[in-house]
């Protein structure tokens, strides 16, 4: 069996591009989720077990709100439903990131008077995001 060393990664140093434009600044959050899908196979006698199905993947980008041209908001209102490259790195310097296609969607805009205005979108991907891209 062989022992693997654990090597987190962190956000403190990440990078975030979308298409050919460098987001980093705006972004506070980069998550890729899985959806996996399943159902039991049931035979006679009350057998059951269960049946891979596939995955579907999201990425959800947590941003602030800017409305000034080329921003991160603005961008994602203006490109909705167009595909793009995501690139995630970690930490610069990490050695690896993930690469993923996604389709563009844009996230709320406005809020409450709390503070800074931050905003969500969620991108369904086209297939599976690729960990241990070159940055």
């Amino acid at each position: 069996m062989a022992t693997v060393d654990l090597q987190p990664i962190t956000l403190r140093d990440a990078t975030l591009t979308v298409g050919d434009d460098d987001f980093t600044a705006a972004v506070d959050q980069v998550t890729f989720t899985p959806e996996v899908r399943w159902s039991w196979a049931e035979r006679l006698g009350g057998w059951d077990f269960p049946v891979f199905e596939g995955v579907r993947w999201t990425c959800v980008l947590g941003f602030a709100q800017d409305l000034t041209e080329g921003s991160l908001t603005r961008y994602l209102i203006e490109h909705a439903s167009e595909r793009r490259t995501v690139l995630f790195t970690p930490e610069v310097g990490g050695g690896s990131a993930v690469l993923a296609e996604v389709m563009l969607t844009p996230g709320k805009v406005g809020g409450d008077t709390s503070g800074v205005l931050i905003s969500e979108a969620t991108m369904p991907l086209f297939g599976d995001p690729v960990p241990g891209a070159e940055s």
